[in-house]
Order: C-alpha cells, then structure tokens, then sequence
C-alpha cells in the first residue's frame, strides 16, 4: 500500500490500515496509485468513497449514507449506524447522515448495509466500483491493489 505521509505524522511501525487513517486524520493526500472505490445512489441520496485496505474497507470524511432505513434491516446494522451516529462518526443532516470521520467497516459489504441502509445491496455486485468499473471483489480476483 503507498501513501504520502503529512509531515506532522511520524513514521511508526503501525499496520496500513492504521496509518492510512492516521494520516487521512492529519490531512494528509492519498497518492494516485491506491485504487479509490466510489458508491452512488441518488435515490437514497447516498454517496461514498473508500478504499478496500487489508484490515476492511474504509470509508472517507465527507461519504453520504441514507437517512431512512429499510424496515427489513437487521437489528445488526441498525445498531452500528445508531452505534456511528452516537459516537460521532455520522452526523444527521436534513437529508442523509454524512460521515464526519472515516471510518474502517470489517469489509465492503458492511459498508453498502450502513449507507445504503438496506441489506438488499449487501451482495449486489457493483455498488463500490473503481475508475474503470471494477468491484473491490473483482479487484482482490485478480491480484489488483494499485492502478
């Protein structure tokens, strides 16, 4: 994994997850070659990024996640969004929840059942897509981490 570190980070032994949120936390700029993975779905008016790291997949400051849930959400993940918003990682704005933090999920799945606030999504292939229209599965299939 390659990213460029603010100065105000030291280097650490730390793992790549670790650091990758450490230095997001500092501002500090992602490079180019880790591949950036986006969810979009306006009829939800739900909107994200994130990066599929070894640890999970982390979502960045700024991602949308739906403000209603679905009724057939499970009691699992409406705890971790009422867990999220308790705990200042979402807030609630008039039209959806927007992540103030980053956040690391166990993986993309998890991700898709909290923003999109429906486990329909949960295995629908294609909602985190990279520049050239690959899933984070598609990705890991083929050996591909970087551009």
């Amino acid at each position: 994994m390659k990213i460029r570190i603010c100065p105000a980070v030291k280097a650490v032994k730390q793992s790549g997850e670790s650091l990758l949120l450490d230095s997001l936390l500092f501002g500090a700029a992602v490079q180019e070659a880790i591949i950036a993975y986006s969810f979009d779905f306006p009829h939800k008016n739900a909107y994200a990024k994130g990066f599929d790291l070894e640890g999970g997949f982390l979502v960045l400051k700024g991602s949308w996640a739906s403000k209603g849930e679905s009724s057939k959400l499970s009691i699992h993940y409406k705890r971790l969004r009422k867990r999220l918003v308790d705990g200042g990682i979402l807030e609630v704005k008039q039209s959806c929840l927007e992540f103030i933090k980053p956040y690391l999920f166990k993986n993309e799945y998890e991700a898709t059942c909290v923003i999109g606030a429906n486990e329909k999504y949960r295995k629908h292939s294609g909602v985190w897509q990279d520049q050239l229209g690959r899933t984070p599965l598609e990705n890991r299939l083929i050996g591909k981490t970087e551009l």
